[in-house]
């Protein structure tokens, strides 16, 4: 189990005494007082405690926050957490009992001094001004000023696993392995294609280089550095054959299903013949293979994984499965360049399900959003929207955000809480996601977009603020199993006109003051800011 922290901002008071008291610079005041000492494993409020409990919410008939912090001494087992857990509950459940208007919240926290371990601190926070001001408007605590909590519950029950009956791609826990490894080095051989009557030119090189490297930088940036691509190349065309057009591919030819197996296999083949002698592929997890831009010799592009071992490549080294090659539809399009095809293909080999929903193929109203649930804001699911990243969740099932920068939530426990988010591209910010067990199979996960100039493309609406999603764990490939939710009419598109061919963008971000109710849970964006994102999370 993790660590709980409360976080406070600098201008509250931080007490350990039990009077009232307000510091200089704060908006609140603070009142502090420590129960009676529980017995033994006792989790229940004794009559004393009761009437302590009792006796500081009378004192306190203003106050806005009601904190019960369950203490364990440092060095004892983390299985203490669960107890002193359990006795700051009982605490604020009571308080909650005889003031229903508090607003309460519990955690646990360690600490030095042993008189307080195994005891509950009681804090409450009162915010002296408010009321009506000489304008008439009521006086309100400024965000800074908030007690921002990164409580939390045993991590596991947020990691929800994966039981949709499609089980060859990872959509939620756990992460899934096959010939390419989530962490550590990933050798990847860039390869360079040509023919008789289709020749490779300085600036064909010059762009698969910048390609590749726009594909390692992303990958870099959202397995937070765990996960380290490295391109292995050389200047050298290798002929095919006298024509391309005898390589030519369709899209319904170029990978995906039975149906294309064969081609794949004479094609892929033929290019391993052309290259191998001139190429050492020992080490090689993967296969990049570029190809001339001046005509068109495959469609969409060719596309191998090693989850299915369909049209595996034997090279002197050994077997290669994992390969793909960029065509036409990314070469020609500005709004979803060939490292927005190798990141996406190269998901599937690392284990990553297509989000989209394509049983819902064919629907007229809210067609887009029914097929694509998470539209842009995923690239496993429209690698040509405006924004290109992968979720806080996908990053997570695929062990790239450690336990600690995901803030687990469990729904039946949530008063009022407030919540600070890092922006999600930002390699190695502190809390990256909040996630909320609604159920067993069923989650909602909070995260922080801004629009990066590096991996996006230009927008006209703006993408800067919170994106809010819920997770089905019940669904797998091809089943929509993230689903964005928006404080708006997510069926009425957005025009982003540089995401080419289809301009259609789902309206999701939450901006300040926007707020939902999902599965019962209401989430509000408080602050937008360059230092973290505030919400508040309340039943």
């Amino acid at each position: 189990m993790r660590k709980v922290i409360a976080l406070v901002s600098s201008l509250l008071l931080v007490a350990t005494f039990a009077t009232p008291a307000q510091s200089a610079g704060a908006k609140y005041s603070v009142y502090q007082k420590t129960l009676a000492t529980f017995s033994s494993s006792a989790t229940t409020l004794t009559s004393q405690q009761k009437a302590q409990v009792k006796a500081t919410v009378e004192a306190n008939p203003t106050a806005e926050k009601f904190i019960c912090t369950g203490i364990r001494y440092y060095d004892q087992p983390m299985s203490v957490n669960i107890t002193v857990r359990k006795r700051a509950k009982a605490a604020c459940e009571y308080a909650k009992q005889l003031n229903p208007a508090l607003s309460t919240w519990f955690q646990n926290k360690p600490t030095k001094a042993r008189s307080y371990a195994g005891k509950v601190l009681l804090t409450l926070k009162t915010v002296p001004s408010l009321g009506a001001t000489k304008s008439g408007e009521v006086a309100v605590p400024a965000v800074q000023d908030l007690l921002l909590s990164s409580e939390t519950v045993d991590d596991g029950i947020c990691k929800l696993k994966q039981s949709s009956s499609n089980r060859d791609l990872a959509a939620s826990f756990p992460a899934l392995t096959y010939e390419i490894p989530h962490t550590g080095k990933v050798n990847v051989a860039l390869v360079f294609l040509e023919w008789g009557d289709l020749k490779g030119t300085e600036a064909d090189y010059k762009y698969w280089l910048e390609q590749a490297s726009m594909f390692e930088d992303f990958y870099y940036m959202v397995s937070e550095g765990k996960l380290d691509i490295e391109i292995h190349q050389q200047k050298q065309w290798f002929e095919v054959g006298p024509t391309y057009v005898d390589y030519k591919m369709s899209q319904a030819e170029d990978g995906g299903s039975y149906r294309s197996k064969d081609i794949m296999q004479k094609n892929g083949d033929a290019f391993i013949a052309a290259s191998d002698a001139g190429t050492d592929f020992s080490g090689m997890d993967a296969i990049i293979f570029a190809i001339p831009r001046a005509k068109e010799v495959f469609e969409t592009g060719p596309h191998a994984f090693g989850h299915n071992k369909q049209n595996g490549l034997r090279t002197q080294e050994g077997t290669i499965y994992d390969w793909m090659s960029a065509g036409t539809w990314a070469i020609d399009n500005p709004g979803q360049p060939s490292w927005v095809y190798y990141v996406h293909e190269f998901g599937h080999s690392l284990g990553l399900v297509d989000f989209r929903d394509t049983k819902q193929s064919g629907q007229i109203i809210g067609e887009k959003y029914a097929v694509n649930p998470m539209g842009g804001y995923e690239i496993m699911d429209n690698q040509g929207g405006p924004t290109r990243t992968m979720t806080a969740w996908v990053r997570w099932v695929q062990g790239w955000l450690n336990d600690s920068q995901v803030l687990c939530v469990d729904s039946t426990e949530i008063t009022t809480n407030y919540y600070k988010i890092s922006r999600l591209n930002e390699v190695g910010g502190a809390n990256k996601a909040v996630v909320i067990k609604t159920s067993s199979t069923k989650a909602i996960v909070i995260e922080s977009r801004r629009w990066d100039s590096k991996f996006d493309v230009p927008v006209v609406n703006s993408k800067d603020g919170v994106v809010i999603y819920t997770v089905d764990s019940t669904k797998g490939h091809s089943e929509g199993p993230l689903r964005l939710v928006s404080p708006r009419d997510i069926t009425r598109y957005l025009s982003e006109p540089n995401t080419y061919p289809d301009w259609r963008t789902l309206d999701a971000v939450f901006y300040e003051g926007d707020s939902i109710t999902v599965q019962g849970v209401t989430v509000t964006v408080e602050s937008l800011s360059s230092s973290g994102d505030i919400v508040k999370i309340s039943n």
